[in-house]
């Protein structure tokens, strides 16, 4: 199995959010390994996420320092999945 990306999470990450983020990222590698979906497919639904999660971010009227640390553990994600490119 690939290098997770999300192992080196800031201690104290809520753990529900992590676990959740840790299965997602693990089911796209799994995907990807089964040829069920293609890096770049996987990589487009991470950089998707990225954009989503700016826009309700902001429709929420979140802080930049809580919109700054979902866009680094996304970020995170698709430098992974981009090594699989």
């Amino acid at each position: 199995m690939p290098d997770v990306a999300l192992i080196d999470l800031v201690p104290g990450e809520e753990p529900h959010g992590r676990a959740a983020l840790l299965l997602v990222e693990s089911l796209m590698h799994g995907l990807i390994e089964r040829s069920v979906i293609t890096p770049r497919d996987a990589l487009n639904i991470a950089v998707a996420a990225c954009e989503i999660d700016l826009v309700v971010g902001e429709h929420n009227g979140e802080t930049t320092e809580n919109r700054s640390t979902s866009q680094q553990l996304l970020d995170k994600i698709v430098m992974s999945l981009r090594s699989e490119i």
